[in-house]
């Protein structure tokens, strides 16, 4: 849903909650290769070659060994992918922002809904554009 479908309202609440709520809950064994798995699985339902962007909501300490870092290695194969790390409550910075920048992707981290709110329209605009001119 990108602020211009009108729902800005439902938009902004779901920030919040995610930001306040969802936020305060790090430190909770986050699974990430598994969710990246998951991902692919996904991705792969859909025989397209138009832009995909994932974004991973976070607390960015991944307690998978290396196996995110692995599964991120193979969606940097396909160039039509672009990952989004999203970091909230206390992540590792670092390895979030080599794993978004292996897929041509930005890692951000909020300090409010706000903030969460701009950023999340920017990348909404962003995906339409490149779908545009990825029909012509």
């Amino acid at each position: 849903m990108d602020s211009a479908s009108g729902k800005k309202g439902i938009l902004e609440e779901a920030a919040k909650k995610i930001v306040d709520q969802i936020g305060q809950a790090y430190g909770q064994a986050t699974n990430m290769g598994l969710a990246m798995v998951k991902a692919q699985e996904v991705l792969g339902l859909f025989e397209s070659d138009q832009p995909t962007m994932i974004v991973i909501l976070t607390d960015g300490v991944p307690t998978d060994g290396d196996d995110f870092f692995i599964t991120i290695q193979e969606f940097s194969k396909n160039p039509n992918v672009v990952l989004y790390i999203i970091g909230l409550g206390n992540p590792d910075d670092e390895a979030m922002k080599r794993a978004a920048s292996m897929c041509g992707g930005e890692y951000f981290k909020p300090k409010d809904s706000g903030e969460l709110l701009v950023w999340y329209s920017k990348r909404a605009r962003d995906l339409q554009v490149k779908l545009k001119a990825h029909k012509k």
